[in-house]
């Protein structure tokens, strides 16, 4: 819902935004979740490991949208949405853990 308010909320540039080839992906949100897991039974700091690593693997993420082939306004809303969904994920599944 966020990423889709984003969408519109984002100017476009007066092109459209469409980039080819690009799969929805939620396995990377879903790994992040088995990672969170699997860290919590290993270390005391599983929160502050995952909350690292979640944020490097969002500014990996926009690799993707940069590296398109597409205008600068669709970067930027693909930019804006990878962020913005980021950011409410590492928050959301940061406060669901509490650490031990």
């Amino acid at each position: 819902m966020l990423a889709l308010s984003v969408f519109h909320a984002v100017p476009s540039g007066g092109t459209g935004r469409m980039v080819r080839d690009q799969p929805r992906r939620e396995s990377p949100s879903l790994a992040g979740w088995g990672l969170l897991v699997a860290l919590r039974s290993c270390t005391a700091k599983a929160r502050t490991v995952w909350t690292v690593v979640a944020a490097a693997a969002a500014l990996l993420s926009l690799l993707g949208p940069l590296s398109a082939t597409a205008s600068a306004g669709t970067k930027a809303s693909l930019v804006a949405m990878h962020l913005a969904v980021a950011a409410v994920l590492i928050v959301a599944l940061r406060r669901a853990t509490a650490e031990r």
